[in-house]
């Protein structure tokens, strides 16, 4: 994906009817990150997500 790629945008869409418009969205690694990995339930999925705030800059600041 290139820089300033839009990622998707706001609603009320689906099951969001009568809740202020927001954006679910996630970033994935295909390879598992162990050290993420959380005794807790489902945490094995949490070594496959990835901080976006790491990844994504503002729209213009690129």
């Amino acid at each position: 994906m290139k820089p300033g790629t839009r990622l998707g945008s706001n609603g009320t869409s689906g099951n969001a009817a009568g809740k202020p418009p927001h954006l679910h969205y996630a970033v994935l690694s295909l390879l598992p990150r162990p050290w993420n990995y959380a005794k807790c339930t489902q945490g094995w999925k949490r070594m496959f997500f990835v901080d976006p705030g790491k990844l994504l800059v503002p729209a213009g600041t690129h």
